[in-house]
């Protein structure tokens, strides 16, 4: 799934305004598209725009207070959103159309919103692990893979609480991710039927993504098992021991593999945040090579990236 527009009235952070992520050129939406504008000009907004507008049609978790999305001098506010289809999603429900638009409404209205189509509501709703089903990912900004923490041993990539909290700024989220590394590299990564998964998927996003590190096996600290790293010189470096930049590389990897990240829409906020421009463009085109015929929406300040795509690819705020 992709959006191909976004238009917005009454929303928090935003104008009002309709935005295009068409390209004129093919009339398909791009698969890359930078949000940006100086210092609280709406650019997370724009990514909570998008996300309280999905939810609202097929949610993956609790519905956001209307409070939190209305702007103060509006009493409500419309999210419409163009959601283009892929080839596969419009054969697996039916749909004849190349994209289908919805109509969210928060606050005030004395009209509720318009009855989702029934196909794009179990679309928008559905979040599985399996690489062939699209699905709506968020990176925040205050992302975070939290080192030492005990993770739930009963969660799996696609159960209750996964779903519900991949749209939210809590890293909870993320607390399975190492436990998935970990299975990877001992061979447990299984499909449903249980035969196993291909090896090595783990570290080959991670290389993908981090030119400094990559991921030599596991060891053993205590009763856990943990990944070892390798630098260019074949010198070992623990978890704890890799840089901001990259644990930040290692959370996307990680994410992208175990959530089955392919035919996606991915937001992200911030890329660069661990990382000069040039190494966050790196990044970003790195992950626009991970996984296949996804749509990433990224909010960033990063001149660099902003300058190595073509200028109908940024929307500008502010």
């Amino acid at each position: 799934m992709k959006i191909r527009k976004l238009s917005v009235d009454g929303f928090r952070g935003l104008p009002d305004r309709e935005f295009s992520l068409i390209d004129p050129r093919s009339d398909a939406a791009f698969s890359l598209v930078l949000v940006t504008g100086p210092r609280a000009s709406g650019k997370t907004s724009f990514l909570d725009a998008i996300i309280a507008a999905k939810e609202q049609v097929g949610p993956y978790g609790p519905e956001q207070p209307a409070s939190s999305l209305v702007r103060l001098d509006a009493t409500a506010a419309k999210v419409r959103v163009d959601w283009e289809l892929s080839n596969a999603e419009r054969e697996r429900f039916g749909i004849g159309k190349r994209s289908l638009l919805s109509e969210s409404i928060f606050g005030g209205s004395v009209m509720p919103p318009p009855t989702p189509d029934p196909a794009l509501e179990a679309l928008l709703s559905t979040y599985d692990p399996d690489p062939t089903l699209g699905k709506v990912e968020y990176f925040h900004a205050a992302r975070r893979l939290a080192l030492g923490t005990t993770i739930d041993l009963s969660r799996t990539a696609g159960d209750a609480f996964d779903r519900m909290t991949r749209l939210g700024r809590d890293d909870i989220k993320y607390a399975p991710l190492l436990r998935f590394i970990v299975e990877a590299g001992l061979g447990l990564d299984v499909n449903a039927d249980g035969t196993p998964k291909a090896p090595g998927r783990v570290s080959a996003a991670f290389e993908a993504l981090c030119p400094t590190k990559r991921i030599a096996g596991l060891y053993r600290s205590g009763d856990a098992m943990l990944p070892a790293f390798l630098d260019a010189q074949n010198r070992a470096y623990s978890l704890a021991q890799l840089s901001d930049s990259e644990i930040d590389a290692l959370l996307f990897a990680a994410t992208f593999v175990r959530a089955g990240v392919n035919e996606s829409l991915v937001l992200i906020d911030t890329p660069e945040k661990h990382l000069g421009g040039g190494d966050a463009r790196e990044l970003v085109l790195a992950l626009t090579r991970l996984g296949h015929d996804n749509q990433l929406i990224v909010a960033t300040r990063s001149e660099p990236l902003l300058a190595s795509v073509h200028s109908d690819q940024v929307i500008r705020l502010g």
